[in-house]
């Protein structure tokens, strides 16, 4: 904890103490009051705290005032927003749900406070990693927010962000992209250019630019809004350091691993310090810092970096998640650069079939897995085997970047006439895709 912030805690312990020991006999201001408290102590970043003041507010509250009233669902909001912060996703759905019911019972699914309630829902879902499930969740809380409070409400600008993200987690980049215009579009008409939230806004959309490979947009779109981010006078380290570690991915995909790598290192200390070592964010980070070593053949480090960040996500996201898939699928690459080759291919097999279970076949992740076990068998000198891993990655949508026919990992196939082939294909996506980006 900085200076900063620790002064600020003990400065809201004390008040705190004042209010639970000083406002006994009045039980509604002193939830109320609770709940203040638990508010600032979430946005200092300073959840163990929050989240004991707020479970404090609800329970005089569901006593006081009842079950169903805005007192007690504000409470109930604001605590499932904080579990979620702690990465107790089972726990903060467990909460967003039961806001939702007593929020639709009492006030009617297109209340605003309602469609609230079900785009937070929506977000702890991807949190989770269940794209699919929150999918319907986040359309029906946009489409409600768009029909009921208009286009440049704040709650439909921010249900149609929660919808986007959903989108781009699933591998739904164009409809992604088309949603996160729409959002810069709003914030922009709302807030201003300048504001924080339309910068956020415009750092969503490089972002997905660059997942769906349009580098030049996407890193110009990046650097602007991360350039106003750092003279913004309102934008908190959140905003900078999500920047950050876009600016990182931008550099990484231009081949500029060095700078990528430095600007991952300089991001995961600070966010380490600020969000602590097992926070998502944290672990993102952290493996995209390995996948940065990995690229630069720095492969010792990239290994111990993303084992220990493998073995944090399978206990606090659960193996199934899509960071834990995604390091599984950097560790395996890894092993297979270290010629570990039972190892690597034990790792990408159940990788590969847990991504298809849980994202499908035609999902980016599960054909970049596809992808690392042609290179290992290639590696190992199983032909056919890494032709039909090959085969299966370029058929479902090998994402443009990965070209078989100048990878050296694939330096013995070439003259193969499946190979061949396949690598003619994959030129040929390549090419279509620069000519639709330019």
């Amino acid at each position: 904890m900085d200076g900063r912030k620790k002064s600020q805690g003990e400065v809201l312990d004390r008040a705190s103490t004042q209010i639970v020991n000083g406002l006994e006999k009045e039980p509604a201001d002193q939830a109320r009051l609770m709940q203040v408290m638990g508010e600032v102590y979430h946005d200092l970043g300073l959840y163990p705290q929050s989240e004991s003041l707020l479970r404090r507010a609800l329970a005089i509250e569901s006593q006081v005032s009842g079950p169903d009233k805005p007192d007690t669902l504000q409470s109930m909001n604001a605590l499932a927003g904080v579990l979620d912060e702690e990465s107790r996703y089972a726990d903060a759905e467990k909460v967003a749900r039961d806001e939702v019911e007593r929020r639709t019972r009492a006030r009617g699914p297109e209340d605003r406070g309602t469609i609230n309630a079900r785009r937070q829902l929506a977000w702890i879902l991807v949190d989770e990693g269940r794209y699919a499930q929150a999918e319907p969740v986040s359309r029906q809380a946009a489409d409600m927010a768009r029909r009921k409070l208009g286009p440049l409400d704040p709650t439909t600008i921010s249900a149609e962000r929660t919808m986007a993200v959903n989108l781009a987690y699933a591998g739904k980049f164009a409809e992604a992209e088309k949603a996160f215009r729409e959002v810069l579009q709003g914030d922009t008409a709302t807030f201003g250019p300048e504001d924080v939230q339309t910068l956020r806004a415009e750092g969503n959309l490089g972002a997905i630019l660059l997942q769906e490979e349009k580098f030049p947009e996407g890193g110009e779109t990046l650097s602007r809004s991360a350039a106003q981010v750092r003279a913004c006078a309102w934008a908190g380290p959140s905003d900078h350091l999500a920047h950050q570690g876009d600016l990182a991915l931008a550099l990484q995909d231009e081949q500029r691993y060095p700078e990528a790598e430095k600007l991952f290192r300089e991001t995961l200390a600070a966010k380490t310090t600020k969000l602590g070592a097992e926070h998502r964010s944290t672990l993102v980070t952290a493996g995209n810092l390995a996948d940065a070593l990995l690229k630069e053949k720095k492969y010792a480090e990239a290994g111990q970096l993303v084992g220990q960040t493998l073995a944090i996500e399978k206990r606090t996201l659960g193996k199934d998640h899509t960071d834990t898939l995604m390091s599984m699928s950097v560790l395996g690459e890894i092993l297979t650069q270290e010629g570990h080759y039972p190892e690597a291919e034990k790792m990408l097999h159940e990788d590969y079939d847990n991504l298809l279970r849980v994202l499908g076949k035609d999902h980016q992740y599960t054909n970049q897995a596809a992808y690392y076990l042609a290179e290992l068998y290639t590696a190992e000198g199983r032909k056919a085997d890494a032709l039909t891993w090959l085969t299966s990655a370029v058929d479902h949508g090998l994402v443009s970047t990965d070209d078989p026919g100048t990878d050296p990992v694939f330096k013995s196939l070439p003259g193969d006439p499946t190979f061949e082939a396949l690598a003619a294909r994959q030129r040929a996506k390549i090419a279509a895709t620069a000519k639709s980006v330019s």
